[in-house]
């Protein structure tokens, strides 16, 4: 993960943290693991374009221990296709049937003239 990327990845999971309640905030879990956690009903193998044994930015858990939802991180986003492939696994991973509540990416994009 680029500088870049990481220091908004961990300024977004403190800012998480602030807010009041039970849950708590990690980095970097695996997808699989996730959607375990999210108590997913998975029937065969998960598709390959939801990358099952890659790792997802920022996951929100709820106190009880389930995940309650997942953050990408991106830098430098100038044209959706750079993220396009990162939507379409979150929304893959949000349609299955779990106690998962949301996914969401977030990016920057800055510009020298």
């Amino acid at each position: 993960m680029e500088s870049t990327e990481y220091l908004l990845t961990v300024n977004i999971a403190k800012e998480l943290n602030k807010i009041k309640g039970s849950k708590f905030v990690t980095l970097e879990n695996n997808v699989r693991e996730i959607l375990k956690n999210a108590n997913a009903k998975i029937r065969g193998k998960l598709k390959e374009d939801m990358r099952p044994d890659g790792r997802c930015d920022i996951v929100f858990w709820w106190g009880r221990g389930d995940v309650r939802g997942i953050i990408e991180v991106k830098h430098v986003v100038h044209n959706y296709k750079k993220i396009e492939k990162d939507v379409v696994r979150i929304i893959n991973m949000l349609k299955k049937d779990s106690n998962m509540e949301f996914g969401m990416i977030s990016f920057y994009t800055d510009s020298y003239y």
